[in-house]
């Protein structure tokens, strides 16, 4: 089955994302912090370090969903995650873009048992997106 892709970057810290850019083109990447490859999305961000794997399929309304998870925890217990999801093309050329970010954001309060602090529009490289701040039920922040 063909897939068209749509990206759909939930990274925990998108801001960070944003600080970490803004500190690679001021002074080159911050100590510690690595470039890494998204070989699915064909795409990279900064993290302090080399992420963990994980992948599953998601049903969904318009149908099954690959979803590739990369997660690293530092030594602050801070969690950088980055969620790669491949959307079916049948369902994507027939779905809202921003009902797709909303089912994003609710799995992950859902997942989380948490409750929204903010949440705000945005866009990536003509690419729709959502920066999130939510507090899980066990008081983990998730941005």
């Amino acid at each position: 089955m063909s897939r068209a892709r749509l990206r759909l970057l939930v990274l925990a810290g998108m801001s960070l994302w944003r600080v970490a850019a803004d500190a690679m083109s001021q002074a080159g990447v911050p100590p510690g912090w690595k470039e890494v490859a998204i070989p699915a999305g064909r795409f990279k961000v900064l993290m302090p370090g080399a992420p963990k794997t994980s992948r599953q399929t998601i049903r969904t309304d318009i149908g099954n969903v690959a979803s590739t998870r990369y997660t690293l925890t530092d030594a602050a217990n801070v969690t950088y995650d980055v969620l790669f999801n491949e959307y079916p093309a049948a369902g994507v050329s027939k779905a809202n873009p921003q009902k797709l970010l909303d089912g994003a954001r609710d799995g992950l309060l859902y997942q989380t048992k948490g409750r929204m602090i903010a949440e705000k529009h945005i866009t990536l490289a003509n690419f729709p997106g959502r920066d999130l701040t939510i507090i899980g039920a066990d008081g983990a922040h998730y941005r």
